[in-house]
């Protein structure tokens, strides 16, 4: 078990390490993260309403997460799936890719 969690930090590790420059961000503070289309718009009209407490359901099945505040992150293509005011990314330690609002992260440099 120990071993295979190492080996998953590895390859989380190497995916950011491979990252190219102008896709690395950092993530910012108070966000929330979806692993695909119908979990983020759950996601994005329960924080609408202002009601956050109505994430537990999406936070206990692991389809949503909150997002680490302060951590470097890739956003995996810049163009494929461009999609209007959120990015698809690569979050060390999390298996699979989340969508983000685009407020949810700084670029670097």
């Amino acid at each position: 078990m120990v071993v295979g969690l190492y080996v998953f930090l590895g390859f989380a590790g190497s995916a950011i390490a491979s990252c190219p420059d102008d896709n690395l961000v950092v993530t910012k503070s108070g966000y929330y993260a979806a692993l695909n289309d119908d979990s983020y718009r759950k996601m994005t009209s329960i924080i609408e309403s202002g009601d956050k407490s109505a994430l537990s359901p999406l936070l206990s099945e692991h389809s949503v997460i909150a997002l680490p505040a302060g951590i470097e992150v890739c956003i995996t293509d810049r163009k494929k799936g461009f999609q209007q005011y959120r990015k698809h990314i690569i979050v060390p330690g999390k298996p699979g890719t989340y969508w983000v609002a685009d407020a949810a992260l700084n670029e670097i440099g």
